[in-house]
């Protein structure tokens, strides 16, 4: 039984050594990770401040290699007063704009209201045309005699009326069946004879 428990204890003790290493490792890991993030924000913040100098000093080189000509200069604030104009320039041609916007408004009420004026006049005239054409024909009738009913026009047919045939539904009166005729078989019809040329 003592070798069972030095056995245990010798376990337990590599246990808690693997514990604290681990540890000890984290606790280094986390230290360097902090001095590496402290020092590339510094290393950045160097670099940037290297940067703009290098930045000054090669606009200061370029200035002085390729001096742009007055007249240039000149034309360059040409253009940007043209292209952004004084706000009392500004301010005038807005006011110019808005007038001409009014003034277009006040044309298109005044034709608007001319076609409407104009579409109940045409509406008025064909009121009145339609009534005076109604109004024509029953005086034009009141003042005519009425006439007497022409007489019917009798029916000159050459040819046979078929018989009309009876509904299915009818009662027969005696046992047999009477037999139809042929006329009411077949409906008399005209031939025409064919034209010849």
């Amino acid at each position: 039984m003592k070798d069972t428990k030095k056995i245990e204890n010798t376990g337990r003790k590599t246990w808690l050594a693997g514990l604290g290493s681990y540890e000890a490792g984290r606790e280094v890991a986390a230290d360097k990770l902090d001095q590496f993030v402290e020092q590339t924000q510094s290393g950045l913040n160097d670099l940037i401040a290297r940067g703009s100098k290098v930045e000054e000093q090669l606009q200061a080189n370029l200035k002085d290699k390729f001096a742009v000509p007055a007249w240039v200069n000149k034309s360059i604030d040409a253009i940007k007063a043209r292209l952004n104009p004084e706000p009392d320039a500004l301010a005038s041609a807005t006011d110019k704009l808005e007038k001409t916007l009014n003034d277009l408004d006040a044309v298109v009420v005044e034709l608007q209201r001319k076609k409407a004026a104009a579409k109940k006049a045409a509406e008025a005239k064909v009121q009145a045309s339609k009534k005076a054409e109604t109004a024509a024909p029953k005086s034009a009738e009141s003042e005519k005699p009425k006439a007497a009913p022409a007489p019917a026009a009798k029916a000159t047919s050459t040819t046979k009326a078929a018989p009309v045939k009876q509904p299915a539904t009818q009662k027969r009166t005696s046992g047999t069946a009477a037999k139809p005729s042929t006329a009411a078989k077949r409906p008399a019809t005209r031939r025409s004879k064919p034209a010849q040329s």
